[in-house]
């Protein structure tokens, strides 16, 4: 049988996951819910490229343009509504469940590698609901990852690199992470063949010039606008500067609607152990059972690829790491993981199934509660501008105010986020949000444009870190303050003649 071909099962994955995830985005009443996170940075962002700004000319971002296009797109074919992010993550988190479940095929039985998506999906991906660039680069990488893996012809290693370019148009470590796992798989398995270095050395070149075709062609427009020197700046200086070296691992944050989050920590340590030891596992297998069964080579085969690709990208983050990125690249774990402990070295076959069945338990418990807090606790429905939706309490205050005294198309200033432009189409009037990632002359530019348009109002929270006490000079000598919100959130108004259309 041929693992790679698509039957019940993929039905099966593919169906279930976008029923979980339709019950998570939105309500048992159909109406979407307000999603949270740095995904909504991205919406922004391409409703700022729907109005005609350019990306790093017009305003900041330190990652490639990849998910700002992907939400553009979205918002093109369904309108700057709500919704469309929901509709965004949806896709994606289905895929991505569904390329868990392909990659585990050639490792285990089906029925197996059903349960190690439906793990990812509900202990990984069900718990953010965050459809940043991490995931769509991720997604990328599986998906030449699976290529690979039945065979590794011409054609699939040239698709395959260009993959790898399309997730660096996301992320733009992650093709480079991952086009090196694919390489070392490649020269491992011509090593195992005993080829010569020739057809390595070729397989070498395809992946790579697909890779730099498709990210040089994905990116010219980019590069045209804003200028090479200038995305070099966005993505490789200031990312150095002032983003590589935010050693967060202490700032351990628990993704919005967890119940029981995974204690970092111990991720941190059990991913890099589980590539280790399936690693050499899979070296030891052709000489644990015979090496000349095809099945025993495919699994060896497929388990080293899935190993490497995942060190690669476990190596990619460890110098700045946080929960999210973790989480999304060690996808490739969770396969390897299942097949650890179900392989002969694993779990006695006694208990394997009794094993498999509390899994299954469980996940159909935390997904249930998963499915009623996101529903509970997003129980206010509000109409703003870009349509009907769901949140809490907290946020449907605050984006009621907002709403009541703004009008879309207006500019409007959240100074260190971006979660009220998109519901409520407010326009954005400066070049960066105020965060750890801001620079002095980012600073100057932000101050200057909304002295230049005369922005009405601001939010702003005491609360806020890091301090910028030029901001907060600008911001009592110009505003005074109207309106404040639980948490510390605050409105402050430009002092202005009543009745004047100031930031519209």
């Amino acid at each position: 049988m041929n693992p790679m071909r698509l039957g019940r099962y993929d039905a099966c994955v593919l169906l279930g996951s976008a029923l979980f995830l339709s019950l998570n985005l939105w309500s048992l009443t159909t109406i979407p819910f307000l999603l949270g996170g740095d995904q909504q940075v991205f919406w922004t962002n391409a409703q700022r490229l729907l109005q005609g700004e350019v990306l790093y000319r017009d305003f900041y971002e330190f990652t490639p343009p990849g998910a700002d296009v992907v939400y553009l797109i979205a918002f093109k074919l369904f309108g700057s509504r709500i919704w469309a992010p929901n509709v965004v993550v949806l896709v994606l988190g289905t895929l991505l469940t569904w390329l868990c479940f392909r990659i585990a095929r050639p490792i285990m039985r089906p029925a197996l590698a059903v349960l190690t998506a439906a793990l990812f999906l509900v202990l990984d991906f069900g718990g953010w609901l965050d459809g940043t660039h991490h995931w769509f680069s991720v997604l990328s990488v599986l998906a030449a990852t699976a290529l690979l893996m039945p065979e590794r012809t011409r054609w699939r290693i040239l698709t395959a690199g260009a993959l790898c370019g399309l997730a660096s148009f996301f992320t733009q470590t992650r093709g480079v992470a991952g086009a090196l796992g694919l390489l070392a798989f490649l020269f491992w398995d011509g090593f195992q063949a005993r080829r010569s270095w020739r057809p390595w050395l070729q397989q070498c070149g395809l992946l790579l010039s697909a890779f730099v075709v498709t990210w040089w062609v994905l990116s010219g427009y980019f590069l045209f606008e804003a200028g090479i020197s200038r995305l070099w700046y966005f993505q490789v200086v200031h990312v150095l500067h002032y983003v590589a070296n935010d050693w967060n691992i202490l700032r351990i944050k628990q993704a919005e609607a967890r119940a029981w989050p995974p204690l970092s920590v111990l991720n941190y340590l059990a991913v890099p152990i589980v590539y280790v030891v399936a690693l050499w596992r899979a070296f030891r297998q052709p000489r644990l059972s015979d090496a000349r069964e095809a099945s025993s080579a495919t699994e060896a085969s497929s388990a080293t690829l899935l190993g490497l690709v995942g060190a690669s990208m476990f190596a990619e983050v460890a110098l700045s790491p946080n929960p999210l990125r973790l989480e999304c690249v060690a996808i490739p774990a969770i396969p390897l993981g299942v097949w650890l402990a179900t392989g002969p070295a694993g779990i006695r076959p006694r208990w394997r199934r009794c094993a498999i069945v509390a899994a299954w338990l469980g996940l159909i418990g935390l997904g249930t509660h998963r499915i009623w807090y996101r529903n509970a606790e997003r129980s206010l429905i509000e109409q703003l501008p870009a349509g009907r939706i769901a949140m809490n309490a907290t946020t449907a205050r605050k984006l009621d105010w907002i709403a009541r005294h703004t009008q879309p198309g207006q500019y409007f200033c959240e100074a260190s986020y971006a979660s009220v432009y998109v519901p409520l189409r407010l326009r954005v009037p400066y070049f960066a949000a105020l965060n750890d990632q801001t620079s002095p002359e980012f600073l100057d530019a932000d101050i200057r444009q909304l002295e230049a348009r005369r922005v009405r109002y601001i939010l702003w929270s005491p609360l806020a870190r890091p301090r910028f006490p030029k901001f907060e000079q600008f911001l009592s000598g110009h505003y005074q303050l109207v309106q404040e919100f639980p948490g510390q959130e605050q409105i402050w108004e430009l002092h202005a003649p009543s009745g004047s259309p100031s930031g519209s």
